[in-house]
């Protein structure tokens, strides 16, 4: 535990936080046993982090009193979340290179980066700062295409879109929930302009919970002046591809971010084609009816996202694992062969118990944080420990190909050939592309230190220099040793020194021997007056030294230091090599956060112990025939509560003749009519991004859209009431859905009268029916059987089925069978739980009277 001897350096350091760069910083000064901070920062970790001042104390230079505190490795994780979750302030961790204070880590609330290792599942990880400029192109004054620029300021990647302009930005609010976007970039232009349509772009951020900004686009008329622009590609070609908009848009965003003058952007920004057409339409009603997970992403508070379907489905080990995952989540494949391309890797998994349970509770748990250290390789900002951690990663997919060639794939050769190509193949492609980096290391590493010491030094036989350093280090050591020795031996007889771990010989983090004994026989070694205190705190010890052990550190600290100085020249080598692989490692890290995701898939799949099945999906083709069908649906999410004893329905629906293509439900509340709509969408979503789903078998042709209209919301803040919000997705299950699209509806119409409310169920009905795409349609409008009368053939009516006793009481049986429900059984409900008798008689001679005069 000790600061630079130099006191100019260590007021430099203490007076950081002057600097506004720093405001809302904490700084956490790492050492070689411990951490401290300084200052105004004392105060804020032991108030609102420790709670007491027990680690608090003062310091003196020049006169001048200064305050630190110091916490130890076993505090240091409950500071870093504490920090950047529960205060919500940036972090910024420095060590010490060459005496001098350098940033080594540093994130922010909103970008954890090089903390998320740390933060683990306490954080989002799919937090990284996903912004999005949104541009208006018009023709004369008539808005046509909508421009959107897209920036991940983690992974480094750009993309522009080219949305074709509607009045209900469908297309727009899909492609937002696609790609993950926090934050937008709106203009002061279009706010004028075109008054109408921003207003409902406005509403649409709003609803989505986007923080955006209003934006003069007088720079981005300068964008082609300013050579920071291509700078900060790697590749400048591909900005020629970009139309005269997206190059402006694109720009206007980057200098928002403050992104065309960072210096940490590695090599630069990547160019990456989404195609958002391969993908489900998925707006933010129907991530938010069907909780895949919650659409905020304004806090890091893992109890957020418990009951989504992300929440159940995450078994990922890794960081970039769980992005991935969160990735499919949002993007709902539409091509048949790339989704059951998907499924054979699971159907490998979920037929090979023994190599699932390897890989989820053994090989991938024990991997490193990949993700960060691929981010700082990208950055060039990697350390040794990246490296030598990219060796055993390499080293490990070894053992995973040879895990993943003893599987048993039941003569399913495309389970077998996709396996290969996805993994086997691309292993050994690895391991032979990534050779003379892993060669380098084995060589050039001494791994035995690593295991024994747990320090990251290269071997001393890598240089003449180096051994020669080498070995007089380790005489240094070996006479320590000795000193320490001689000063137990002085010492035995006293009380609490008398068992040989009693004093212990360390090293600090300017690599200075010192000698430690328990802090309160700190008055033993006082009286020694051969003996110097270095420190004595109730955390760290007493820490001392003489002049014997302060001699042999002098030549330690010099050895070690010329010993450094000829280590860092090959380190650099080292990291140079890595850095010219670094596509390598970044796909190898695809790889594996892929299978991360599969093994997660498969997890999901069998561990529940209700039965999961492999869909089959089916090709859309030019006969426009279709099917829906699912044997004993159940609710991915419900079913996992153990207080519920679930039951399971089917649904066919089919655009063969004489089969159904709408279902109109009724039934009583709590019936399960919301359970069972959200089961069928959500098993379309999981087959879809190609998960086994929970029935006893399902087939369906592909869906390219997914729309919802259920719940009860208002949002009060926003200027959107309960009907306004009903009548919004409403209308956009009308614009958006196609004939290959699945819609859920769920009580629509409820906001209103009932006369009114029918009136406007019955209509987006008929256009439902006529569009021919497959709905399922919960209502508690009777009336709407007449739909049934109107299409024989298309729809279906099925009803909650339910009971009643002797004594009028309610019995719900949660299966849905042919018929239509004639009334709601309100009241019933009421009365099962337990209301008020003299609330239950007025009730009740209220409705006699209102059935009676209807």
């Amino acid at each position: 535990m000790s600061e630079p001897k130099d006191n100019d350096e260590l007021l430099r350091i203490i007076n950081l936080k002057k600097d506004k760069k720093y405001a809302n910083t904490i700084c956490i000064f790492e050492t070689k046993d411990s951490y401290v901070v300084y200052e105004e920062d004392t105060e804020t970790i032991a108030k609102y982090i420790f709670g007491n001042d027990i680690r608090r104390g003062t310091f003196v230079i020049d006169g001048k009193s200064y305050l630190r505190l110091y916490f130890n490795q076993n505090l240091y994780e409950k500071v870093v979340k504490d920090t950047l979750l529960k205060l919500q302030m940036n972090l910024v961790q420095f060590h010490l290179v060459s005496k001098k204070w350098e940033v080594k880590f540093k994130g922010t609330p909103h970008e954890p980066k090089d903390f998320e290792d740390v933060l683990g599942d306490c954080a989002n990880f799919n937090q990284q700062r996903n912004a999005v400029a949104i541009k208006f192109t018009v023709d004369g004054k008539i808005a046509t295409n909508v421009e959107v620029a897209f920036v991940n300021d983690y992974d480094y990647l750009v993309s522009c879109f080219k949305i074709p302009y509607d009045t209900t930005f469908n297309g727009l609010e899909n492609a937002l929930v696609a790609m993950a976007a926090k934050e937008a970039v709106v203009y002061h232009g279009d706010s004028k302009a075109n008054q109408d349509s921003y207003r409902k772009l406005e509403a649409l951020l709003k609803k989505m919970q986007l923080k955006y900004k209003l934006v003069d686009e007088e720079r981005s008329l300068k964008f082609s002046e300013d050579e920071r622009f291509s700078a900060v590609f790697v590749d400048v070609n591909c900005l020629k591809e970009l139309s005269l908009a997206s190059s402006r848009n694109l720009y206007q965003l980057l200098d928002e971010m403050n992104l065309l003058n960072s210096g940490e952007i590695g090599d630069g920004f990547t160019y990456k084609e989404y195609n958002l057409h391969n993908y489900i339409s998925l707006n933010s009603a129907a991530v938010e009816a069907l909780e895949l997970f919650h659409i905020s992403g304004a806090t890091y508070d893992t109890d957020n996202s418990k009951g989504t379907l992300m929440s159940m489905m995450n078994k990922c080990s890794s960081t970039g694992g769980k992005r991935m995952l969160e990735e499919w989540i949002r993007r709902p494949l539409i091509n048949a062969s790339e989704i059951n391309e998907r499924l054979d890797v699971v159907e490998a998994f979920v037929n090979n118990d023994v190599a699932l349970r390897m890989l989820s509770t053994n090989h991938l748990k024990k991997l490193p944080d990949l993700t960060s250290i691929t981010r700082r390789v990208m950055l060039k900002k990697a350390f040794l420990k990246d490296a030598v951690n990219v060796y055993g990663v390499v080293f490990a997919i070894g053992k995973y190909r040879d895990l993943l060639d003893k599987m048993d794939f039941n003569k399913n050769s495309n389970c077998e050939r996709t396996i290969k190509r996805r993994f086997t193949d691309k292993f050994d492609e690895f391991g032979s592309q990534l050779n003379n980096f892993t060669d380098k290391i084995k060589r050039a590493f001494d791994f035995e230190r690593l295991r024994d010491k747990n320090e990251y030094r290269l071997r001393y036989e890598t240089d003449a220099e180096m051994q020669q350093y080498g070995n007089e280090m380790d005489e240094c050591e070996a006479k320590a040793k000795e000193i320490q020795r001689e000063v137990h031996k002085s010492l035995s007889k006293k009380e609490g020194f008398k068992k040989e771990d009693s004093i212990k010989l360390q090293i600090n983090q300017d690599n200075e021997f010192f000698l430690k004994c328990k802090s309160d026989e700190h008055a033993v070694i006082k009286d020694k007056k051969e003996m110097t205190i270095l420190s004595n705190t109730k955390g760290g010890g007493c820490q001392f030294t003489n002049g014997k052990l302060s001699a042999i550190s002098e030549m330690y600290t010099e050895r070690i230091k010329m010993f450094k100085q000829v280590e860092e020249a090959y380190i650099v080598k080292i990291l140079e090599l890595l850095y010219s692989n670094k596509e390598h490692v970044r796909n190898l890290l695809e790889v594996l956060n892929e299978l991360d995701v599969f093994i997660s898939f498969a997890e999901f799949s069998t561990n529940f112990g209700s039965e999961y099945v492999r869909p089959v999906i089916l090709e859309n083709n030019e006969t426009d025939r279709r099917t829906l069908e699912m044997k004993k649906v159940r609710h991915a999410v419900v079913e996992r509560n153990n207080q519920i004893n679930y039951v399971s329905n089917d649904v066919l629906l089919s655009t063969e003749e004489g089969k159904p293509t709408f279902c109109l439900i009724t039934g009583p509340n709590m019936g399960g009519k919301s359970t069972y709509l959200r089961s069928i969408a959500l098993s379309v979503i999981l087959g879809q991004i190609g998960c086994f789903v929970p029935c006893e078998s399902a087939r369906w042709h592909i869906f390219d859209g997914i729309y919802t209209r259920i719940g009860s919301r208002d949002y009060q803040e926003r200027g959107i009431s309960t009907f306004m919000d009903e009548m919004l997705d409403a209308k956009n299950v009308i614009c958006g859905s196609t004939k290959l699209s699945l819609c859920i509806v769920d009580e629509l119409g409820r906001g209103t009268n009932n006369f009114d409310g029918c009136g406007i169920a019955y209509a987006i009905a008929e256009n439902l029916i006529e569009k021919k795409c497959f709905c399922l349609y919960a209502t508690h409008y009777s009336e709407l059987a007449i739909l049934k009368e109107e299409h024989p053939v298309q729809v279906e009516c099925k009803k909650a089925a339910c009971t009643l006793t002797d004594d009028k009481r309610i019995i719900l049986l949660y299966t849905f069978i042919n018929g239509v429900s004639e009334r709601s059984f309100g009241l019933e409900i009421a009365h099962a739980l337990n209301l008020p008798a003299d609330f239950m008689e007025s009730a009740h001679q209220f409705y006699d009277n209102f059935g009676h005069n209807n």
